[in-house]
């Protein structure tokens, strides 16, 4: 899953970081006793992705951002130009595959799925994407058997590619207490369409929701 990918900044990295970040969060800033998590991004390149966490609050203090490589692992994100808040919405995701712009191909179209199902939510919610049985978040441990029963109905995503540039995959997702089968649509500029949804279990032992935006 995209969230695995991550690496943890060290104390002193993640308080210099900070300097740079902070100017891109609205309200007050985060402390240097802040985790800070990133990744790079195959498909927007010489970006980074950021997971920035302040855990003296409760509920915990959570920013997401892309952020424009500055040299040396630095990121440069003291101005609007530089940055960008993720706030779940689709239009932010779309607006930023049109700046920079969105680079999509063989290898990295899971990893942009990923990211944009981990962090862009519906009208209705979020919908969790499963490709194994530990990407369920459930609420109550399911028995051995219906372990066994689910598993048959998760599968990895395999998206293959159109002459137009799009890619076309089946996928498993987490709604509500549901989990649907549909077939996913992504454009060659990022924007994702959901066809054909049919549900396979109802009613299943999971969380309503899970951390993000």
């Amino acid at each position: 899953m995209f969230q695995d990918q991550y690496t943890k900044l060290s104390a002193k990295d993640a308080e210099k970081a900070l300097l740079d970040l902070n100017p891109a969060f609205d309200g007050s800033p985060f402390p240097e006793t802040s985790v800070i998590m990133r990744r790079p991004l195959s498909f927007y390149p010489d970006h980074w992705f950021y997971d920035v966490a302040d855990h003296q609050t409760m509920p915990p203090r959570r920013r997401f951002l892309i952020v424009k490589d500055g040299g040396k692992g630095k990121p440069t994100a003291s101005s609007p130009a530089s940055s960008l808040v993720l706030d779940g919405r689709s239009e932010t995701v779309l607006s930023l595959n049109r700046a920079l712009p969105i680079v999509l191909n063989d290898q990295n179209i899971t990893d942009y799925i990923q990211f944009y199902l981990a962090f862009v939510r519906g009208p209705m919610g979020r919908m969790v994407l499963i490709e194994s049985l530990d990407d369920i978040p459930w609420r109550d441990e399911p028995s051995p058997a219906a372990r066994k029963a689910i598993g048959k109905l998760v599968t990895a995503m395999e998206p293959t590619a159109s002459v137009s540039g799009a890619y076309h995959t089946k996928a498993q997702l987490i709604f509500g207490d549901g989990l649907y089968e549909v077939d996913l649509h992504v454009a060659a500029d990022g924007a994702i369409e959901f066809k054909d949804a049919k549900m396979l279990i109802e009613d299943m032992p999971v969380l309503d929701d899970i951390l993000g935006p």
